[in-house]
């Protein structure tokens, strides 16, 4: 009977701690059932499938995308084939994205012209199929890894409907693709690296017009292609793709062909090849036109396309699972192509079985003449392991979104009529700011040794989000260019009720909406610094020109804003390729105009989108970033005389040269150093160039930039501090802002509104007194506020008559005062400890509410257990005689010390001390639940609760 009794409290004590345990766990953000099943449960090793089908469309519209996105697994998981169910009478082609997030709720359809595949950009591709092509042929331990770790939470499905007669029976469409799909790892990783050009303009009548790219392959891990897809629309006729070992005049091997007039499917490639670091690859497209007009790229059936697709398999641990190449193939490479490039080829590969992934190495290689030894993936995993420290290495997975001839801003990639009325800034009481590890041992100069900087400030470098919004009874459209005049007032430039999607400009990067005329709304608005209140607007349509003939009618797509050192407002505009000048508070007509309105070009007297000025206060020389179409900095005298201009453009996805860009997107002029910075956009980087001859000088190249950065503004606080902003990319990054320095090239702080990420930065200010920092963000359309640090530094003279009258406190103040000028590495170390303390204190915070929670939690499930604890001591004490329940109550049963009740009694038969032993314990006359596992059970219940209150 007392073992029985024991044994039950026994079991109903280690339910009610289990119990506790999973309402423990349930109390905490990191439980999850998925993640209990995967870790606990039975893994299901087989394959399974999942369709990502349109939900019954029918296209409005000739030419129009359709998009639906289907989440993917919370675990890991991988896609080892893909088989397509669709047909080329409706669906023109299809391709399946992973997306980090995504624009709709999953299920849904919707026209995805203008509001892109994936939110914020971030996007790679998995598959692509056109003209009925069958399924790939996908070799055996090769999977796309999506869901757990992958960032790819989603996957979207986009299909081109060619034409909407196909549907004039009103059947509606449910094409789509069904994924096979398993949770075991696979041991190689599949990817695909896309070969695209953007530069395809095709002659009326003219036969064996050719667009060729090349890029170096720059990454550390090889990659083995194993399959190969081509894509053109009507005039092309031959796509060819070679491998280049060595320079230009290296060997060549052809490792895909294909007629873009074939079913458009993933044809097997010759078993063996492997493109490895300082390898080149290439590739040639062939059109014929029996127009009568030029043909250009463009997603319409209209227009034309260049891309090579290779699928291949890499390093499941360090590999990517996208790359990309979008150079225009140099004049040495050009010239080497082989003079059957542009020869379609005999007949279509065999859809034949792929051999397993490991088995395709030592394969013979590019010909039958030379056996290729592949470089093996286990020779160089202890050499990544570590550079990389164990991280795989993600490339950018930014897919070139092509306007045409032109780029599409990320601007585009927005549904703007839907996002027109957005929410305004919300009021957050504070950041959580990063400060990165420092590199390098320079020290810092003295800033009282910088004469350009007033004396009585010092910039800490810490940025705080201030309680700022702008004006609820102004509605901001795509807030574009953002500057700070020397009142230290705000001014925007948006895009009211317009927006720039990819139908905004034609194939020759013509604005396609030009009958409709300027915006009517004002597009500059002024704000004021403390409350925000909206002070001054202009820049709307005027109306009757005809009595001014002079005055400038409006803005078709505004872009570029900056105020210079004598207040003059420069503004440009993407739509018209026009650069001004308007003097202070603005004007009906313009101080100067550059640039020939509505026609873009690539001479010195025209521009193609350009984006950003920025003034030379000393020369009155300014800078034009001449943006999106010819990549350059072109530099004019104070009268808008044209003198020089320098960069090229290039679309390689690494190793681009310094005198290169891809959208040179911000500019910002370095006063005290004669030295103008560019946001090289596309790129990820900050480039610095010689204001006189425009030379090369610097560059900052952050691993925490990602592959983009949109804006840069200088502050010559401190020997001089650079604000910048990246922007959503295919890296694992953050959306955020940076303080740099730019002497020592590090990163002082990372910033951002309260505990989110921005969405989409566009574009960051500083005020003159380096006080504010602004940032203005497309798509949530809100200008943010950041308050920065000042450590105000005390009069000497006021200092000195300090020390006189507070002798007793002389040591202090010497103190206090070598505080203030100490040098800006010091204060950084005393920003970081302040910042930890503000990061912990917000932990505190946060935690609170989940403490209490959990103390109830446990007071609940405790009365239980010592209500059930006293019932069995009752029940011992009882059957030992030693108390008694009867009519008269609770009675005591015992009567010498010896009989008296203890917990060493109650636990233990025998009575007195035991000898210690110095042998190993046994359990004779122990109890149960002293073995091993249930002390292991106890102490992984202590660090449940330890690890709930760190």
């Amino acid at each position: 009977m007392k073992s029985q009794s024991l044994r039950t409290v026994y079991i109903v004590y280690h339910v009610l701690i289990v119990l506790l345990s999973i309402i423990l766990s349930c109390n905490s953000k990191a439980f999850d059932w998925g993640n209990i099943r995967q870790r606990y449960g039975d893994r299901d090793n087989e394959v399974f499938e999942q369709d990502v089908r349109m939900p019954g469309v029918i296209p409005k519209s000739d030419d129009q995308y359709m998009c639906t996105s289907v989440q993917m697994p919370r675990q890991d998981a991988y896609i080892v084939n893909f088989e397509p169910h669709a047909t080329m009478k409706k669906a023109h082609h299809m391709l399946l994205y992973g997306c980090f997030d995504i624009v709709s709720s999953p299920g849904e359809a919707y026209s995805c012209m203008g509001m892109g595949v994936c939110k914020g950009g971030q996007s790679s591709i998995l598959f692509a199929w056109a003209r009925d092509a069958p399924a790939p042929s996908i070799p055996e331990g090769v999977g796309f890894h999506v869901g757990g770790d992958s960032r790819i939470n989603y996957v979207t499905l986009q299909i081109h409907y060619g034409h909407k007669d196909a549907f004039a029976d009103g059947e509606d469409d449910s094409s789509g693709i069904k994924l096979s799909m398993t949770y075991q790892q696979q041991p190689y990783l599949a990817g695909i690296y896309l070969m695209v050009s953007g530069e395809i303009r095709v002659p009326p009548h003219t036969h064996s017009v050719h667009t060729d790219m090349a890029c170096e392959y720059n990454n550390e891990v090889p990659i083995y292609p194993f399959a190969f897809r081509t894509h053109a629309h009507e005039l092309g006729k031959v796509i060819s793709g070679y491998l280049i070992k060595g320079d230009s005049r290296g060997t060549w091997f052809e490792i895909a062909k294909g007629d873009p007039t074939w079913p458009q499917a993933f044809y097997p490639m010759q078993p063996g090849i492997e493109i490895k670091r300082g390898d080149w690859l290439a590739a040639r497209c062939t059109y014929s036109s029996e127009r009568d007009d030029f043909t250009g790229v463009g997603p319409t059936g209209e227009d034309e396309m260049c891309n090579l697709y290779l699928m291949y398999y890499t390093d499941a641990e360090f590999g990517h699972s996208f790359d990309m190449c979008g150079q225009p193939a140099r004049g040495d490479i050009e010239s080497h192509f082989p003079s059957n490039s542009d020869i379609p080829p005999d007949e279509m590969p065999a859809m034949i079985e792929q051999p397993p992934a490991g088995q395709q190495h030592g394969y013979y290689g590019y010909d039958d003449n030379e056996y290729y030894n592949p470089y093996q993936l286990n020779d160089y995993r202890q050499r990544l392991q570590d550079m990389f420290g164990g991280d795989r290495d993600y490339p950018s997975e930014n897919f070139l979104d092509l306007n045409r001839n032109g780029w599409i801003d990320d601007d585009e990639v927005l549904d703007n009529k839907d996002k027109a009325e957005t929410e305004k800034p919300s009021k957050v009481d504070d950041t959580t700011p990063s400060i990165l590890s420092q590199k390098g041992n320079k020290e810092d100069e003295d800033e009282t040794t910088h004469e350009e900087q007033p004396k009585q400030d010092t910039a800490t470098g810490k940025l705080t989000l201030a309680d700022w919004h702008t004006d609820d009874s102004v509605t901001l459209g795509q807030v574009a260019g953002v500057a700070v005049d020397a009142k230290g007032n705000v001014h925007v430039f948006h895009r009211a009720e317009r927006a720039w999607n990819i139908e905004s400009f034609d194939a020759n990067n013509r604005y396609a909406q030009a009958d409709d005329g300027p915006i009517a709304n004002n597009t500059i608005l002024a704000f004021n610094k403390d409350t925000g209140k909206i002070e001054h607007q202009w820049g709307g349509k005027v109306e009757s020109v005809t009595e001014c003939a002079t005055c400038f009618n409006g803005f078709y797509m505004p872009h570029g804003l900056s105020i210079d050192h004598e207040g003059n407002i420069w503004l440009t505009d993407v739509a018209l390729h026009q650069v001004f000048k308007f003097p202070p508070g603005g004007a009906q007509t313009p101080l100067l105009t550059l640039g020939e309105k509505l026609t873009p070009g690539p001479d010195k007297d025209h521009f193609c989108k350009p984006a950003d000025v920025a003034v030379d206060p000393t020369t009155g020389n300014f800078f034009v970033a001449d943006g999106y179409c010819n990549s350059r900095i072109m530099k004019f005298s104070p009268q808008g005389d044209f003198l020089m201009q320098w960069g090229k453009v290039t679309y390689k996805s690494s190793g681009y040269p310094s005198d290169a860009f891809l959208i040179p997107h911000s500019l910002t002029f370095l006063k005290d150093k004669d030295v103008l910075c560019v946001a090289d956009r596309e790129h990820g980087r900050i480039q610095c160039f010689n204001s006189g001859d425009g030379s090369y000088v610097d560059s900052f190249k952050q691993d925490t930039f990602g592959d983009r950065v949109f804006a840069v503004h200088y502050n010559p606080w401190n020997g001089g501090i650079l604000y910048a902003v990246n922007g959503p990319s295919g890296e694992r990054v953050p959306v955020q802002g940076f303080t740099l320095h730019y002497g020592d090239r590090q990163v002082l702080q990372t910033w951002k509104p309260g505990n989110e990420e921005f969405q989409n930065p566009h574009d960051v200010e500083c005020s003159a007194d380096n006080t504010a920092v602004y940032v203005a963000e497309i798509g949530p359309n809100k200008v943010w506020k950041f308050d920065v640090d000042i450590v105000v530094a005390p009069d000497p003279e006021e200092t000195n008559k300090q020390e006189e009258t507070e002798k007793p406190l002389a040591k202090s103040s010497s103190i206090k005062t070598n505080n203030v000028v100490k040098s800006f590495q010091a204060q950084e170390a005393d920003l970081q400890a302040q910042t930890d303390e503000d990061i912990k204190g917000h932990k505190i915070k946060a935690t609170d509410a989940n403490t209490a929670t959990t103390a109830i939690i446990i007071a609940v499930l405790a009365v239980p257990i010592v209500l059930m604890m006293m019932v069995a001591v009752a029940v011992r004490l009882r059957a030992q005689g030693k108390i008694k329940f009867g009519g008269n109550g609770l009675s005591k049963g015992y009567s010498s010390t010896a009989d008296r009740f203890s917990l060493g009694n109650f636990f233990n038969k025998r009575r007195g001390f035991n000898q210690v032993s110095t042998e190993d314990s046994d359990h004779d006359g122990g109890m149960e639940w002293s073995e091993e596992s249930d002390i292991e059970e106890y102490s992984i219940l202590n660090n449940q609760k330890t690890s709930q209150n760190l």
